[in-house]
């Protein structure tokens, strides 16, 4: 009886992580999302920039818990080349790493998400 008690609270402890993992990155996503959304609606300026970069700083090490450390770096990398990038003027470029970044975002949500092909 200890035993089977034993198990399923080790069952819990796992579910629950896995449930505050997936609601972690999906919040993360939803956040740099409406940043990046609102970085075309205010017509390009910079304060949506400078807050996706204060966003990601706050969600950078929750992301390191929940998720692969190499996904997380390469979102970092990004987010730093959009904001050098945007500081020497270069709107094309700016657009090429905001769809990436959106890519990048998107396979991460999709990654952690709890799905068949996840799974298997």
């Amino acid at each position: 009886m200890k035993r089977l008690i034993a198990a399923f609270l080790l069952l819990g402890i796992v579910l629950s992580l896995s449930v505050c993992g997936t609601l972690t990155v999906g919040r993360c996503h939803n956040l740099l999302f409406s940043d990046l959304d609102r970085y075309y609606q205010t017509k390009e300026s910079k304060e949506p920039l400078a807050s996706l970069k204060k966003d990601w700083d706050k969600s950078q090490p929750l992301l390191m818990f929940f998720t692969n450390h190499q996904t997380v770096n390469d979102i970092d990398i990004t987010v730093n080349r959009l904001l050098q990038y945007e500081n020497n003027g270069q709107k094309d470029e700016i657009n090429t790493e905001i769809a990436e970044l959106k890519a990048r975002l998107n396979h991460l949500k999709n990654s952690e998400s709890f799905s068949f092909e996840t799974i298997f």
